[in-house]
């Protein structure tokens, strides 16, 4: 049986988080983790559906990385991402988002 190729464009790929350096996620950390003392991670904790996972969260040095891995496992994508960050009313996370985004393309 002859191998068959298909292109794939980079809108077709559903999880997209890897476009997110461990820089830009250190810096969204740096944000979420001490805004509202501390506390804004929680309701990005909750907004992903995680609520009951924010005691485990809780004491690990940076909350925030650890959502976004978690994010990342369970198919969050970079729009995701971004409309969570937004319906935080935090545009300074969403804005960090799409200047990682920016640099690929």
């Amino acid at each position: 049986m002859p191998l068959t190729y298909r292109t794939v464009y980079l809108h077709d790929i559903v999880a997209d988080m890897w476009m997110l350096t461990y820089l830009h996620r250190c810096a969204i950390a740096k944000i979420l983790d001490k805004k509202d003392h501390g506390r804004a991670w929680m309701d990005f904790a909750r907004r992903i559906g995680v609520e009951k996972l924010i005691p485990a969260f809780e004491i690990q040095p940076s909350p925030t990385l650890n959502l976004l891995e978690y994010f990342e496992d369970h198919n969050g994508t970079v729009d995701d991402l971004k409309g969570h960050f937004l319906g935080m009313k935090s545009p300074d996370l969403a804005d960090v988002v799409e200047k990682a985004v920016s640099v690929i393309f």
